[in-house]
């Protein structure tokens, strides 16, 4: 998940406006509120148009069936029928023309867990008695029917040779997750059946049913005491991910209620109520404000998109465990209406005054997240108390087959048959083209197509349908609403510049399986030229005063049609409609304004001023040259690595896709011979088994490349392993492993008879770790450990009597040369009339310890400083606040990894050039208690395999280490940095903390020394690497070209925030630190001579 994180003057804006009324003993006030939530719900994050019926790529089609859900409920409990057109829209849009909730556009990626969600969602309706359209009806696509088909499918799908039973995550087998049993796909089969049991009274249904609650049980996925685990691996389960996540418990209470139902009010199933009650409430419910908190990332700001929504599904289906098992009442109602009333009482957000937070717990104000599961978890709870206080007749009952109205096909199996038949009835309606007829053709009632509001946060507007309750499909080619389907480009354009960047821009827009519907070089052609000109557009937008006058405009979508009409050879591209007359209609006056700001920058004509702006920004072509405004040039070249588990680097350069390949004596040699003559390579001496060749060349297809032989590595990606400089043989925790190049790194440096331990939290991510270090033939070396937090790794674990340890922690990225050209994060909008301006960023440069050496430099600038543009960089990228999160989280990894009791070398390393993330964490280390009590320092340069490299740690961010000027020093040598300009893959950090352990080496895994900095550290960081979005949230590697063909290493997440109590143990009354004991001076002597040694076959100099 995105969080708008809103400023301090914005947030005490929110607190001033009236949070949203609501007496829980009043219906009408209770609709009301319900009302207001679903409006805001609605128009901010519904487009049931859309391919994902959600805004994409932050939020998933999953959540489209949960939001469906939540306005079946909200008719049903309040009459309004609003929405009930756009449910039916978004349901057949569902649907898919093989009618199983697997539209082509998700079959692949969807998960049984999302089918899931929707089959949910139609039991609900089918339960509520939603209207269904005739169309719907002769489509053969009613929700009863829809839901035993998925039933159908999925008890297909058991899987009784791996874990005795269960469904797999991942329908999929290519899947990140299919070798894995999760409880929310299988909690949602369960409660699929107990309620298909009930209100069919077809018992094979609810034997279905108990198999897979009796299932959880004996796996002890469900725990004796009811703790209920995320779920479990295969082959036989018995490795839990110990998540407690609030909608795993909502699907089997509401299950075990509709069983307890079904059976007549079982003993058996009343238990299971009572205990999974009892296990809620002690585990999620607050004992001071009982407030519902989401525990596993909710107080450290970690939710990812999808878990601020769980809070949803659990009182949804507690509300119905209220309904079905009557005797629950007088122990839920009360809880619920108590959240209703928190939660009702957060809904003072931006935008518009009523958004609601995610923090229930803190009162009456808005917590400053603002997204679709806030909403929707608020709209839930309050609804659901309506049908307890409700007048008669008010609210729908949760009926049985025998009051029920859609139609019955025990049967069904959907007509996907092998490659997706079509149903041919299906085929006139089909979604992808859905076209609504007008008034007057074929009878079809549009009431109107809005466009919904600007957001304050420069949220991207979505498009609301809003129909009357019988809703007619027209076939294609009927014409759409005006300016509709072009208008597109604009609105995702304005979703991509509101999204998270986690990779390039070039790289979101031209994923293949993001489904856009624009041209993509259109769309990629106008977001970057929106950015070049921000600006100017800023101040023509702002000065035109039109987002004053048109309130249907965001800022977002002002500035790309202001670019576009004022710049575009082609104007806007779109026919008339609303948003385009909302810009055209006031031409002259952008147009007055355009001139004024032009002349004001000296520019004669419109051809000066674009040739002016262009000459501003990073230029860089397809030949890897780098030009900037200042006249810097750097070379980036492809760096590969060889296998040196399959290969020497001689053997690769004698290989059949190297042997016409020449070597250069420099870098800058590489881009300066006829482009066609392209085949050289240049040796990384400091760093074997490396060497770069020019970017044009396809080593992807090659047969070394395919079979794990050769890696696109880039060289500062490689330093950490070699600056760790583990022994053959050694074993190695990488902390934060996926995607894997420094895995596979490690493993060839420790070689066979070594291990190493591959730590990585995210599931997805874990499965790119596998197949990764499989490729490189590393599965006897590496061992991967899935879902396993690093800073729960603790005594009697097998990785903590480790020695060495390698930590590349999430960071914020700023080093990545794919990140330099657009930083869309940093686009500056133009301001809503009446609301304040920051002033300008202040400009900070630094420079580092640069030392001079015979090393080569870029650009041929022998022994001299060469000019950075890495200021420019800082002054973009320097947003304190995140900037600062992330730190206290990788000082929380770094203390964690002083604890291993055996531990006597650690790297700790970034993709990052602030020194917040980098010096800033290493004295914050070293000045924390654990450092001091156990003899953690900095190892010094001349100990250390790169010790001939020549930039290295600015010296000033090491004020504050309680050290005289000569440790500081030293400290500050022996820290490494790279530029982004000195060719080596990008911008880069790298440090190797030593200690003597001496008599303390426990070898069986030694005594929990430091402990309680371990403890301190484990429990403020247990709940950090939560999210799975394209790869959020993770410990990563630095992103190089790509991985395996296509997986990019993504570590530049900048999601992560959390605050570490033990970051600043000690820091306040900092003592003079102690020079090494004599044992201490004896082992850096001894790493001083293997060092050497290990140089030796280096040579000397840098590439």
């Amino acid at each position: 998940m995105r969080l708008s994180t809103f400023s301090s003057a914005a947030l005490l804006a929110a607190q001033v406006a009236s949070a949203i009324e609501l007496n829980v003993d009043s219906y009408d006030s209770i609709k009301a509120a319900a009302k207001t939530v679903a409006k805001d719900l609605a128009n901010g994050f519904w487009d049931p148009f859309s391919v994902n019926g959600v805004p994409y790529p932050r939020y998933y089609w999953w959540l489209h069936g949960a939001i469906l859900g939540a306005f079946v409920d909200y008719w049903a409990f309040t009459g309004d029928d609003t929405y009930n057109s756009n449910v039916t829209v978004g349901w057949l849009r569902g649907v898919s023309p093989s009618l199983d909730l697997q539209p082509d556009e998700q079959s692949f990626s969807e998960g049984n867990d999302d089918q899931g969600f929707w089959s949910i969602m139609s039991m609900d309706a089918t339960e509520r008695v939603f209207p269904e359209s005739e169309g719907q009806k002769e489509m053969n696509a009613g929700f009863l029917e829809i839901t035993q088909t998925v039933q159908n499918l999925q008890a297909n799908r058991w899987d009784d040779t791996n874990c005795g039973g269960g469904l797999r995550w991942q329908i999929n087998p290519a899947n990140t997750g299919y070798t894995y049993k999760n409880t929310i796909s299988n909690g949602l089969f369960f409660q699929m059946n107990a309620r298909l049991a009930k209100y069919t009274k077809n018992s094979t249904y609810a034997d279905w049913a108990e198999k897979t609650y009796k299932w959880l049980r004996a796996t002890k996925i469900i725990t004796d005491d009811y703790y209920i685990n995320d779920g479990a691996s295969i082959p036989d389960c018995t490795k839990f991910t110990d998540l407690r996540w609030t909608y795993n418990y909502g699907t089997l209470l509401a299950g075990c209620a509709a069983m307890y139902n079904f059976t007549n009010q079982d003993p058996y199933w009343k238990q299971q109520i009572d205990s999974i009650l009892k296990s809620t409430y002690a585990t999620f419910f607050d004992p001071e404000s009982g407030a519902i908190k989401e525990i596993q990332c909710q107080d450290s700001n970690t939710c990812n998109s999808d878990q601020p929504s769980f809070k949803a599904y659990l009182v949804r289906w507690m509300g119905y465990t209220a309904q079905v098992a009557p005797y629950t009442y007088n122990d839920i109602m009360p809880r619920l209406r108590k959240n209703a009333q928190l939660a009702a009482a957060t809904c003072t957000g931006q935008p518009g005054g009523t958004a609601c937070g995610l923090k229930w717990n803190i009162g009456p104000q808005w917590d400053g997240m603002y997204g679709l599961g806030e909403q929707l978890a608020a709209m839930e709870v309050i609804q659901n108390i309506a049908p307890f206080v409700a007048p008669a007749g008010k609210t729908g009952n949760i009926v049985n087959s025998d009051q029920g109205t859609s139609k019955s096909n025990p049967g069904g199996m959907g007509t996907r048959a092998g490659v997706h038949d079509r149903n041919a009835k299906y085929l006139p309606y089909r979604l992808t083209n859905y076209d609504i007829t007008t008034a007057d053709r074929a009878g079809a009632a549009i009431i109107t197509l809005l466009v919904i509001g600007s957001f304050a946060s420069g949220h991207a507007p979505i498009l609301l349908v809003a129909l009357s309750s019988s809703i007619e499909l027209s076939p294609p080619n009927i014409e759409t609403p005006s300016g509709h389907a072009i208008m597109s480009l604009y609105l995702e354009a304005a979703s991509i510049l509101q999204s998270p960047q986690t990779t390039s821009l070039k790289s979101i827009i031209y994923n293949p399986s993001t489904p856009f519907k624009s041209p993509q070089p259109k769309l990629y052609a106008l977001i970057v030229e929106t950015l070049k000109f921000q600006d100017i557009l800023k101040e023509v937008v702002e000065n035109a005063g039109i987002l004053q006058l048109e309130r249907k405009l965001t800022p977002l979508l002002s500035i790309l049609l202001t670019h576009d009409l004022l710049l575009a050879r082609s104007g806007i591209a779109a026919s008339n409609g609303p948003l385009k007359d909302a810009i055209t209609r006031h031409k002259a006056r952008l147009n007055a304004e355009f001139t004024r700001a032009r002349i004001r920058r000296g520019h004669a004509d419109v051809k000066a001023l674009a040739d002016a702006v262009n000459a501003e920004h990073v230029r860089e072509s397809e030949d890897g040259v780098t030009t900037t405004s200042t006249g810097l040039t750097t070379f980036n070249p492809r760096w590969i690595r060889v296998n040196t588990l399959k290969m020497s680097l001689d053997e690769a350069l004698q290989s059949p896709t190297f042997r016409e390949f020449d070597e250069v004596s420099g870098m800058t040699d590489m881009f300066f011979f006829n482009t066609v003559q392209k085949h050289y390579h240049r040796k990384a001496e400091m760093l074997p088994d490396i060497f770069a060749i020019h970017p044009s060349h396809d080593v992807v297809s090659s047969e070394l490349y395919k079979s794990g032989a050769i890696i696109l590595q880039s060289a500062a990606s490689c330093l950490p392993a070699i600056m760790l400089n583990p022994p053959v043989g050694a074993t190695v925790v990488d902390g934060c492993a996926a995607p894997g190049n420094k895995t596979t790194h490690l493993a060839a440096l420790v070689g066979v008879t070594g291990k190493v331990f591959a730590v990585e939290r995210d599931r997805r991510r874990a499965e790119v770790l596998e197949k990764m270090t499989g490729k490189a033939g590393t599965e006897k070396i590496v061992k991967v450990l899935r879902a396993t937090d690093f800073t729960t790794i603790g005594e009697g674990h097998e990785a903590w009597s480790a020695r060495y340890l390698l930590l590349d922690p999430s960071c914020s990225g700023s080093g990545i040369l794919q990140r330099i050209d657009w930083d869309i994060s940093k686009l500056s909008l133009p301001r809503i009339p009446d609301k304040s301006s920051k002033g300008p960023s202040r400009k900070r440069k630094r420079g580092g310890l640069d030392e001079g050496s015979n090393a080569e430099l870029p650009g041929d600038q022998q022994g001299g400083q060469q000019p950075s543009d890495d200021a420019e960089v800082l002054e973009q990228d320097a947003n304190k606040e995140r900037l600062q999160s992330l730190a206290d989280f990788q000082l929380a990894i770094v203390l964690h990894a002083f604890s291993f009791p055996n531990a006597t070398r650690i790297t700790y390393s970034t993709c990052s050039i602030h020194a917040e993330e980098n010096e800033g964490v290493v004295v914050r280390a070293l000045s924390s208690e654990t450092a001091k009590t156990r003899g953690w320092t900095v190892q010094s340069r001349e100990e250390n395999p790169l010790a001939p490299w020549h930039r290295r740690g600015i010296l000033e961010e090491f004020s504050s280490l309680d050290a005289d000027e000569e440790e500081r020093k030293r400290v500050a040598k022996g820290c490494v940095r790279v530029n982004r300009t000195d060719s080596l893959g990008g911008g880069f950090f790298v440090v190797c903390f030593v200690r003597n352990a001496g008599e303390e080496l426990r070898l069986d895994g030694g005594t929990k020394f430091g402990s309680s900095s371990s403890s301190s550290s484990s429990n403020h960081t247990g709940a950090v690497e939560r999210s799975l979005e394209k790869d959020e949230g993770s410990c990563g590697e630095m992103q190089d070209d790509e991985e395996w063909h296509g997986i990019p290493d993504d570590a530049n997440t900048n999601q992560t925030a959390l605050a570490v109590a033990a970051a600043t143990e000690g820091s306040t009354a900092l003592k003079k630190r102690k020079k090494p004991k004599r044992g201490a001076q004896d082992n850096m002597a001894a790493n001083a001579v293997a060092n050497r040694r290990f140089q030796k076959k280096r040579g000397k100099g840098w590439s």
